[in-house]
């Protein structure tokens, strides 16, 4: 397996409250020639394949931003939401009135914490002067490997402290601020790392786990987000994010009149393109082998969630990278 190292800088003021980004989602501007990569993870050389690429998934999106940004959807981690909100295609102009009368920044209790937390931790290690340096790594075959769906990166980053590296993404999962989520791109040393860490949060109690729950209801459209405003005491049940997503696109569907009054096992059902998912223990005991599920068979009709979080592995959606010309990139 190769390895892509990205290194740049971190800027701290960009989590909630000061910012926007929540518990496991970050931007990091990119050093110049910051992009480089090893086929045996040891003898990295620069490249250059992502300057002025963009992927094509779930729309098409540049990698780096107009400020030599990337976007970094923390690996192996889900930390509760801050701000959610629906989007819905092909719709009517009646449908779209309708979508917007209940649509909102749907948030999780604890999103506002968790983004906080990861975000004082950042800054602890600025010592005053941000922004804070760091590396982002991946262990990637191909470039097309490296990018999900929606173009972000899908990596872990790497911070120093008292001349250590410490793993953000680890360093949720710790702490108890973010829940494990795993899809089939991960190692089978990256699913275990991750179930690990979370049990010891969830044996200890930390962060989120106190509050979690695992029966799937409609989202409290009362409880958005707010640019810069916190809502303390910020509590309450939490579920697996990706479940309370899926349950926020059950509502507006549901209350703009959309789709029927299903339960949310069905309305899953009825969904034009179904989660699909591996159990994680035949994942990691063979992932060619694995018999691959539909996220609805673990969800009851009484919205109770069957299966724990780190109990699936989920098909990671496709995206394909392509240079400023239209080609389609194939090697580092």
């Amino acid at each position: 397996m190769g390895s892509l190292k990205i290194s740049g800088t971190l800027d701290p003021n960009q989590f909630f409250p000061t910012g926007e980004s929540d518990g496991d989602t970050a931007h990091v501007l990119v050093d110049k020639n910051g992009f480089s990569y090893s086929n045996d993870g040891k003898n990295f050389k620069v490249t250059h394949v992502f300057d002025n690429a963009h992927v094509v998934g779930q729309g098409s999106k540049n990698v780096l931003d107009s400020q030599g940004r990337i976007t970094i959807r923390f690996q192996g981690i889900d930390a509760p939401e801050l701000h959610f909100r629906p989007v819905f295609k092909n719709l009517s102009t009646s449908q779209k009135n309708a979508v917007k009368a209940v649509n909102h920044d749907f948030r999780q209790p604890l999103g506002e914490t968790a983004g906080t937390e990861l975000g004082k931790f950042v800054q602890s290690l600025s010592q005053g002067v941000a922004p804070v340096k760091c590396t982002v790594v991946t262990e990637v075959d191909h470039p097309n490997d490296v990018c999900d769906t929606y173009g972000r990166v899908v990596a872990d980053i790497l911070v120093r402290q008292n001349n250590k590296d410490v793993d953000l993404n680890e360093w949720m999962a710790q702490n108890g601020w973010a829940l494990p989520a795993f899809y089939n791109s991960m190692s089978r040393s990256e699913i275990t790392t991750f179930q690990n860490l979370a049990a010891q949060a969830k044996n200890s109690q930390l962060g989120i786990w106190p509050f979690m729950d695992n029966t799937i209801d409609f989202p409290d459209p009362n409880v958005t987000y707010q640019k810069g405003k916190q809502h303390p005491p910020d509590t309450g049940t939490v579920i697996f994010p990706k479940y309370f997503r899926r349950s926020c696109n059950w509502y507006v569907s549901v209350e703009a009149g959309l789709t029927a009054n299903l339960d949310f096992s069905d309305f899953l059902a009825a969904q034009k393109t179904s989660d699909k998912c591996y159990l994680t223990s035949d994942f990691l005991n063979g992932p060619s082998s694995a018999h691959l599920h539909l996220l609805t068979d673990f969800v009851r009709h009484d919205g109770l969630v069957t299966q724990a979080p780190d109990a699936l592995v989920f098909k990671e959606a496709t995206s394909t990278l392509f240079d400023a010309s239209g080609k389609k990139i194939t090697s580092f």
